[in-house]
């Protein structure tokens, strides 16, 4: 009975689930803390659930048409997950991480299915381990983003293909169906993989036995179909300018210099240099350094195989990315992601490769990487911790919804997350592809004085106001008394007319 327990697959997956689960909910909502980017991916799934429009409000029931720039990192795959989730259960920050604790659990379980059938049951557990001890996962999992669910989606696209081989059609459909929802969930990955992906495919296509292109080119084009009918929303929702030739050099242009930098070539060495001092980067090369050597060892597997070529060569495009960015460490969490999983499996047959006879070695690296990660993941906790967004939201529920009160937002998008979108003005500051700082929205300061919104609520420090500080501060201490603060969010509520001073 104890060898059978030990040796069922799915008794094995309910235990490290149940692991993962207890890291995903213990400080559910506190740690990470609710910050900017997921208050507005939270704002895009309530007003989808709420309104009907995948949009951010910036005056009451007035959403900005600027929608590309709010779009360039969402997708659409997380915010209408989460709006499905506000759909079933309540509005709340709650129901929204929730959402991502499924997508955080199903990507685990599935990789665990996936390696179990290309792998066996021991690299399986070895490779699930990896992730759940790995503290990023949870960083960036826990908060409502898109990289995790895209992940998810990627993991199902290869585990689907896997399992229907007997079935080719089917194997295309839901296999292209996985793809499609990977690519669509976060328009970089778009970008970066859809156009390798099509080489590969283009290239397997091209070494096919002329006898059997005729079958080989059908299931390629059914698999290409899912992906484009999946995709449509992400470029219909991305595109900022009319399908034109300068849109189309705005594309090119995202691989050479994305971000506008005036040195792509300096911040690349700035980035480099960052291997050196950095233990994530170290972390990171470590298995970059595995992935490659077995590549190197295993070159004929690579030349016939699609979805390893596809991986090594999104990989180094994912690498690139972070190297010419602005030195932001989850651009390459995919990466990172990826090569956990694949460590096991590439670790073990570089040692059957080079001396069989050390296998044990391998197994005790990666043991030695797990114990070390759950060691950091519950000793050295460097997630960012903050129970301010939490009480903010209290806070608004129990004392501005019950109300017909509007609410000034400025530079607060978790202040926003947690209303209605017929309650609010907002003003936002945010960053695109193209360029640092841009601002959207109506600030309710701006607003004649007879029009200045019951509450104000606004974070510090005042970066949002840029060269008006002093203006904007002004305002405040005229007409506005502190009613609240949670850390850095403060609440501020407007004076009755015989307490403003002119």
């Amino acid at each position: 009975m104890k060898m059978n327990i030990l040796t069922n697959k799915w008794i094995i997956l309910i235990f490290i689930l149940a692991v993962a689960g207890i890291i995903i909910f213990t400080n559910f909502l506190t740690r990470p803390k609710i910050w900017s980017d997921e208050g507005l991916m939270v704002q895009l799934a309530r007003n989808r659930a709420e309104a009907g429009e995948m949009k951010i409000a910036v005056g009451p029931n007035q959403f900005s048409p600027n929608q590309h720039y709010f779009n360039s990192s969402a997708g659409w795959v997380a915010p209408a997950s989460v709006a499905l989730f506000f759909k079933i259960s309540s509005v709340s920050f709650f129901s929204a991480r929730l959402a991502m604790a499924f997508y955080l659990l199903g990507l685990i379980a599935v990789v665990f299915l996936l390696a179990c059938r290309l792998w066996g049951l021991k690299i399986a557990i070895f490779s699930s381990l990896l992730l759940v001890s790995f503290a990023p996962l949870y960083g960036n999992g826990k908060s409502v983003l898109a990289e995790v669910p895209a992940l998810f989606w990627l993991a199902l696209g290869f585990y689907l293909y896997e399992v229907l081989r007997s079935k080719p059609m089917l194997q295309s459909i839901l296999s292209g169906l996985g793809f499609g929802m990977f690519f669509a969930a976060k328009p970089a990955y778009l970008i970066l993989g859809l156009p390798v992906l099509a080489v590969v495919h283009l290239i397997t296509l091209l070494r096919t036995r002329k006898d059997a292109i005729t079958f080989a080119a059908a299931k390629v084009i059914l698999f290409w179909l899912l992906i484009f009918l999946v995709i449509a929303p992400t470029i219909w929702r991305g595109v900022i300018h009319p399908i034109n030739f300068e849109n189309i050099l705005k594309t090119a242009g995202y691989y050479s210099n994305n971000y506008g930098s005036p040195c792509v070539s300096c911040d690349i060495q700035r980035n480099l240099s960052l291997f050196l001092t950095h233990k994530t980067l170290w972390h990171l090369a470590f298995l970059i350094i595995v992935a490659g050597l077995y590549l190197i060892l295993n070159r004929k597997e690579f030349l016939k195989e699609w979805r390893i070529q596809w991986l090594a060569i999104f990989g180094l495009f994912v690498l690139f990315y972070f190297l010419k960015s602005p030195a932001v460490f989850r651009y390459f969490f995919p990466l990172q992601i990826i090569l956990l999983c694949v460590l096991p499996f590439c670790l073990l047959r570089i040692f059957e490769k080079i001396k069989p006879n050390f296998l044990w070695i391998g197994y005790a690296a990666v043991a030695i990487l797990i114990i070390i990660q759950f060691v950091h993941l519950g000793w050295f906790k460097t997630m960012y911790h903050s129970t301010a967004p939490v009480f903010l939201e209290q806070y608004i529920k129990e004392n501005i919804l019950p109300t017909d009160k509007i609410v000034g937002i400025i530079g607060s998008p978790v202040a926003a997350a947690a209303m209605p979108a017929g309650r609010y003005y907002q003003f936002v500051q945010f960053v695109t592809s193209e360029s640092f700082g841009i601002t959207d929205g109506i600030n309710a300061l701006d607003l004649p004085d007879e029009s200045l919104p019951d509450y104000l609520i606004y974070q510090t420090p005042f970066f949002i106001f840029r060269g008006d500080t002093d203006y904007y501060a002004r305002r405040i201490e005229t007409f506005y008394e502190q009613a609240v603060i949670f850390q850095d969010y403060i609440v501020m509520e407007k004076k009755s007319c015989q307490d403003c001073q002119f």
